[in-house]
């Protein structure tokens, strides 16, 4: 599969009630590769029925699943939980 990127990596991530999965694409010759993939289970009540209820888990989550697989999230390993909860509000 062709891609016609604007950047030579992308990450996409999709959050659920009960778990994160991240996916980071490559561009390599205008195709896209899997670098890395994986999936986190998320802590009970942290998202309910797609509504964040509990923000520090959520970003702590997502830190972890980016540390985990060597993905950057940008601003995610600069700021605390506390502030990318704050973030993920205004969401």
């Amino acid at each position: 599969m062709r891609f016609n990127f604007l950047f030579s990596r992308a990450v996409g991530i999709d959050i659920a009630d009960r778990s994160i999965e991240v996916v980071e694409l490559a561009k390599r010759g205008g195709n896209a590769h899997i670098v890395a993939l994986g999936r986190l289970s998320l802590p009970d009540g942290a998202i309910e029925r797609g509504v964040i209820k509990d923000r520090p888990a959520l970003a702590a989550a997502l830190r972890e699943v980016s540390e985990r697989l060597g993905v950057y999230i940008a601003r995610l390993h600069e700021v605390t939980d506390h502030e990318a909860a704050e973030t993920l509000a205004a969401l």
